[in-house]
């Protein structure tokens, strides 16, 4: 007899680890774990059309092929409020994570508020673990859904 799949989002791995050992012992269920990914979007150049690319096994291979495809890569434009003690480590994370940076606002005499345009796909790679951890979990983000058009990936 199978039983019904649910899909689920953690905010982390750490919650990820948790629930999967409590439905182990408490329900004596089972998870499939998969590591987040993010559409990106293809432009294919010899005719013009686009896709949306959701799963990483549909994405175009091949030199040639790959050749001839523009690709668009979805960023968000984060805002992270941060205690002023851990701005350079913060900067230094989202600067690690491909980010750029747009407006930072020196909100409080304690408090700064980072504006940073950063790939989605660096963001579900626990981006906000790590952010926490840096900033004792002081810190905060609140990113924007993703937008399209993105920015080309190259």
């Amino acid at each position: 007899m199978s039983r019904p799949a649910h899909a689920c989002s953690l905010p982390g791995t750490l919650h990820a680890s948790v629930f999967e050992d409590r439905l182990r012992q408490e329900h004596g269920g089972s998870l499939i774990i998969t590591s987040p990914t993010v559409p990106y979007k293809i432009k294919h150049l010899r005719d013009g059309t686009e896709e949306i690319i959701s799963n990483p096994a549909l994405f175009p291979t091949g030199d040639h092929e790959f050749k001839q495809l523009e690709r668009l890569e979805p960023y968000v434009l984060a805002t992270i409020t941060v205690p002023e003690e851990y701005l350079g480590k913060v900067i230094e994370l989202c600067e690690g994570n491909r980010g750029t940076q747009v407006e930072i606002t020196f909100w409080t005499a304690t408090q700064v508020i980072l504006k940073y345009r950063l790939p989605l796909a660096q963001l579900v790679n626990d981006f906000f673990g790590k952010l926490k951890g840096i900033t004792k979990g002081y810190a905060s983000i609140d990113p924007p859904p993703p937008p399209f058009p993105a920015h080309p990936h190259r």
